[in-house]
């Protein structure tokens, strides 16, 4: 713009000067020509030059600083998560750096990692840390001085408030000839094993942990009267500790695994598959041992096996709730009785025991001392009928 005003004002004075009437009118046109250009050209000038200054003034501080150099940066960081701590795992593949300053809480904490300028993975745990997530910034120093741009990862500390939360693999214990068996439900999200305590027949404390892929677990040398005491462990994403879930114990005597029973001899059993005399060692609620009808009279019996040589301390019994609401024609008292060959008996001590043939549910006979037995024989002796309906029969014991 500045350039088409001075065109404009030069055509202008020429085309004075030339039609001037006389020379000396031409002459002093062409004067003023001459000076007004050299002074609207040093006008340019001044402009020209003041816009430049103003232009480096935008990075003059950058250019007076001169050429900055950076450290190198980290590579990679892996965040470990801990209880109230968390292990930062740094790779380095360059040999340009010192050491590495990493900074949390707003640069407020900062603790250094000496490097040495030797490539490798450098681990650095951090203790005393509120349960919470943090941004985490790292810094490398070259030997001259110099630092590199942040390198950010984020990174999450556990602690009281997320093992509060975690839930305890359940597990049920039965004994079988084979020791005792416990029976775990499916493992929750995130477990990793569940820990089991217990006492051994040599008065030993025994912890074994079973991996949460593992369903059950056998125990061939608990004391009798031992305690069973569980919690399950876990781990967070890259975690370096265990978390635990809180305790929960279980104790005998321990119901027997029903597949080491069998009947061995019985007095009578009414036909069908729903009156057999196997029902009552199968451990279901819903079916009964019916008697023959018509035919049979008091006592009735049955003759269980239990596999092997057991310890026996106690019995669970209920009537018959396979009609619905319950059965009355259970017995009104029992006798039980223990052999080790089948051959010769003895009462476990309870003498002739009455038994409520009006409720429903599992009602317990507990020996007066644990019993070392293979086979047990159930005898109703007496009840409201000829014939007996009995539920079933649950035998307890290590």
């Amino acid at each position: 713009m500045k350039q088409s005003y001075y065109n404009k004002y030069r055509s202008l004075l020429e085309n004075k000067a030339m039609q001037a009437p006389s020379e000396k009118l031409r002459t002093y046109y062409l004067r003023m020509k001459i000076s007004n250009l050299y002074i609207l050209g040093i006008v340019m000038l001044l402009i020209f030059t003041q816009s430049c200054s103003k232009m480096n003034d935008l990075h003059q501080p950058y250019l007076d600083e001169g050429e900055i150099i950076y450290a190198a940066k980290v590579d990679s960081v892996t965040p470990g998560t801990g209880k109230n701590r968390i292990q930062l795992e740094i790779s380095i593949l360059t040999q340009r750096i010192d050491f590495v300053r990493i900074f949390w809480n707003d640069y407020l904490d900062s603790v250094d990692v000496t490097i040495g300028n030797t490539p490798g993975v450098y681990k650095t745990v951090l203790t005393d840390m509120d349960e919470r997530s943090y941004i985490f910034q790292f810094v490398s120093y070259d030997e001259f001085g110099n630092k590199s741009l942040p390198f950010e990862v984020t990174g999450k500390v556990y602690g009281d408030i997320y093992e509060s939360k975690l839930v305890s693999r359940s597990g049920k214990i039965v004994s079988s000839v084979n020791g005792l068996v416990v029976n775990f439900s499916s493992a929750p999200e995130g477990n990793v094993a569940t820990e089991m305590n217990y006492t051994n027949t040599s008065e030993e404390s025994v912890v074994v942990s079973i991996p949460a892929a593992d369903n059950t677990y056998i125990i061939t040398d608990n004391k009798l009267d031992s305690e069973f005491t569980f919690s399950s462990t876990y781990s967070a994403e890259n975690g370096i500790d265990m978390f635990y879930s809180s305790n929960y114990s279980l104790s005998g005597p321990f119901k027997f695994d029903v597949s080491d029973l069998s009947i061995i001899d019985y007095s009578t059993t009414h036909p069908g598959g729903d009156n057999n005399v196997s029902n009552i060692i199968s451990g279901d609620e819903g079916v009964r041992w019916h008697s023959l009808a018509g035919g049979s009279s008091y006592p009735h019996y049955a003759t269980i096996d239990m596999g092997g040589e057991r310890t026996i301390s106690k019995l669970g019994i209920w009537r018959s709730i396979f009609d619905g609401g319950g059965d009355n024609r259970a017995p009104d008292q029992i006798q039980l009785f223990v052999s080790m060959d089948n051959e010769n008996w003895s009462d476990i001590g309870l003498g002739l025991t009455p038994f409520n043939r009006f409720i429903n549910g599992e009602q317990f006979f507990e020996f007066p001392n644990t019993v070392q037995a293979r086979y047990l024989k159930f005898v109703a002796v007496s009840g409201p009928e000829n014939n007996m309906v009995l539920g079933g029969i649950n035998i307890y014991g290590f």
